[in-house]
């Protein structure tokens, strides 16, 4: 039988908590210079998150389960229900996050950087006065709320899950959120690399 030897003492328990909580404060400190608040909750903000997390949990943790009876590990079962717990609640908390791009560029220049770097990832939007809404005509943008909110010397952008159901806001989706977000970023920082180096 796999790892039936294994010997997990309360020291090693300790020391192993230990690690995990410093490298979640330190991950932390770096999101939050990154961070410009949270976005506002709807109305069936608080449905869809414990509905979400409710379900993710659910299938992270049974197929762990499985996994586990089939490698005979099931003592480890106590603290893979602490991981997915703590794995959940960490994603739904990071999914509220605004994140910012810094350009030190006016207001303006930044609606109009933003706009370029849209139109060269054929996502279709809608200007107004405060902010750049979407119109998600690409298909992968339909699993997404997404926020963009250019402002003197930064963009403000959240990409946030959404139910197309009502099973409840995921805090994860097979790294839609997270492709989504790096295309969004890489395109603006060609459009703002060549907006500088024509100056």
């Amino acid at each position: 039988m796999l790892l039936e030897n294994l010997l997990i003492d309360e020291t090693t328990v300790v020391f192993c908590s230990n690690i995990v909580v410093v490298v979640i404060y330190q991950f932390l400190n770096n999101q939050n210079r990154n961070m410009e608040g949270r976005i506002k909750k709807s109305q069936d903000y608080w449905y869809n998150v414990i509905t979400g997390g409710i379900l993710t949990f659910l299938i992270i943790f049974l197929c762990g389960i499985l996994i586990s009876l089939k490698l005979d590990i099931s003592f480890l079962n106590i603290y893979y229900l602490l991981f997915c717990l703590l794995v959940v609640i960490f994603y739904q908390w990071k999914d509220d996050n605004i994140k910012i791009f810094q350009t030190k560029l006016p207001k303006k220049a930044n609606f109009e950087l933003t706009e370029k770097a849209l139109d060269k990832l054929n996502w279709e939007y809608v200007s107004t006065s405060a902010e750049i809404k979407l119109t998600y005509n690409i298909y992968m943008l339909k699993f997404l709320n997404i926020t963009i909110t250019p402002k003197s010397e930064k963009i403000c952008f959240n990409f946030q899950y959404h139910s197309t159901s009502k099973t409840g806001r995921f805090p994860f989706y097979f790294g839609i959120s997270t492709l989504m977000e790096w295309k969004f970023k890489r395109s603006l920082k060609n459009e703002l690399q060549n907006i500088r180096s024509n100056i």
